[in-house]
C-alpha cells in the first residue's frame, strides 16, 4: 500500500469485502483509515446507502422544491456539497505531517457503493 490515508464511504462490510477495509492496517500500522457513514456502522439503517438523493429525500429538502402541489424534486446542488466529504481526510492527513514525517503523503479515496 503506497498511501498514508484511506477514506471510504461504503455501506458497512463493503470495504472489507473489496479488500479495502480497516484490515489494510494489518500490513501498514501507520495507515490512517477514515470511514464516512451516512447511517453509522450499526443500527437499523446502517445497511442503507447514503448518497445525495437519499439525503435529500430523508431530510425533506425535496419537498421544498418544485411546483406547489407537485411531486418532490431533487435540488440542483449536491447535498451535502461534494467538497465537504472530499475534504474529510484533511484532519487525519495533516496529523501525518508531524516534523518527524516530512515525506510526501498521498491519499486513497473509495467511493459510494
Amino acid at each position: 500500500l503506497q498511501c498514508d490515508v484511506v477514506v471510504e464511504n461504503f455501506r458497512p462490510g463493503v470495504a472489507s469485502r473489496l479488500g479495502l477495509g480497516p484490515e489494510l492496517r494489518d500490513d501498514k500500522p501507520s495507515l490512517i483509515y477514515a470511514s464516512i457513514s451516512g447511517f453509522g456502522q450499526t443500527g437499523p439503517d446502517a445497511h442503507l446507502p447514503a448518497y445525495d438523493l437519499v439525503a435529500q429525500a430523508m431530510s425533506g429538502l425535496m419537498a421544498a422544491t418544485g411546483e406547489a402541489g407537485g411531486k418532490p424534486l431533487k435540488v440542483g446542488e449536491s447535498f451535502p456539497p461534494p467538497h465537504r466529504s472530499a475534504t474529510q481526510w484533511r484532519g487525519p492527513w495533516l496529523g501525518r505531517q508531524h516534523p518527524s514525517n516530512r515525506e510526501r503523503s498521498t491519499v486513497c479515496h473509495g467511493s459510494s457503493a
